[in-house]
C-alpha cells in the first residue's frame, strides 16, 4: 500500500521454502525493505562509477523464475533501470 511518500508496505513481499533436506520444509519470509537493502547494497558501489548519460545495459535471466536466484535478479534489473532479457524455458 502507497501512502503518497514514496514509502512501500515493509511487510512480506516473497515467501519462499527451504529446501527440506533436514525435515519439513518451512516458508521464508522476504519483507520488501529486506529486499531492497540487499538490492542497494549491490547497486550502491555500481553506480557509483556509472555514466548517467549511458543507459544500464541489459540484466541478462539466466534462471527459473520459480527461484529465488531468478526472482533476485530480475528485481536486480529493474531496481537498476535495466532491460530484463529471460533465457530459453526450464
Amino acid at each position: 500500500r502507497l501512502d503518497g511518500t514514496g514509502r512501500h508496505d515493509p511487510g512480506t513481499a516473497l515467501v519462499s521454502w527451504t529446501s527440506g533436506t533436514t525435515g519439513p520444509p518451512e516458508p521464508v519470509l522476504h519483507t520488501h525493505d529486506g529486499y531492497l537493502e540487499i538490492l542497494d547494497r549491490v547497486l550502491g558501489p555500481l553506480a557509483a562509477g556509472r555514466d548517467p548519460s549511458r543507459a544500464p545495459m541489459p540484466n541478462l535471466i539466466p534462471v527459473s523464475m520459480a527461484l529465488n536466484a531468478g526472482i533476485y535478479n530480475a528485481l536486480f534489473g529493474l531496481r537498476a533501470g535495466a532491460p530484463l532479457v529471460f533465457t530459453g524455458p526450464f
